[in-house]
């Protein structure tokens, strides 16, 4: 029998590898059990380590808007078209451009997330193709929130990331709660530190 640790040679009745020190197993089954526990613990700390702390889209208030606004001019322009007896043509023609800016927005907006991770800030952009930036946390320098007087009245603002891996500060704009995502940020920022 060979130790699972060194690989060097045991003697029959010795319960410690002679060489290096470990614990030699009992039998076939008893390894198989622990090396089982020790995949099981590092698989562990590795989904610990990819544990998602929060994922986040710019807000949905300003598309909802623009839907509403398009709604109701859709429904003024449709009065009208009526009123001068146009056809159902120039309705769908009404609707289809009314709604294409909203349309347009909502799809902008689905092409972004923002999540925070124990060690990273992941910003992924991109409809049918993926960009994923990453940010270490070790890097941030400074975490800030700039919310302009609708947005504190509707709870949406920007959080600014400077870092010192990049030139520029980086925005998750839009979102709700921005103060919250930046303490949830400065806590994990706190064990880089």
């Amino acid at each position: 029998m060979f130790c699972h640790n060194c690989g060097k040679q045991l003697s029959l009745e010795s319960r410690h590898c002679a060489h290096c020190g470990a614990l030699r197993y009992g039998n076939v089954a008893d390894m198989a059990e622990r090396m089982a526990a020790q995949a099981e613990h590092i698989e562990g700390s590795i989904q610990d380590n990819h544990e998602c702390l929060f994922r986040v889209r710019p807000a949905f208030f300003k598309i909802a808007m623009s839907y509403s606004l398009a709604a109701l001019t859709t429904v003024g322009a449709t009065v009208l078209i009526a009123y001068l007896g146009g056809s159902v043509l120039w309705v769908w023609a009404s609707l289809l451009l009314l709604f294409t800016i909203p349309l347009i927005q909502h799809l902008s907006r689905n092409q972004i997330s923002y999540t925070l991770r124990p060690e990273k800030i992941e910003i992924e952009q991109g409809l049918f193709s993926r960009t994923t930036q990453n940010l270490a946390l070790r890097h941030i320098n400074n975490v800030a929130v700039y919310q302009s007087l609708p947005g504190r009245l509707l709870g949406i603002g920007d959080v600014l990331i400077d870092s010192a891996g990049t030139a520029d500060k980086i925005a998750l704009k839009s979102i709700r709660n921005p103060r919250q995502h930046a303490n949830l940020i400065l806590t994990q920022l706190q064990r880089w530190k």
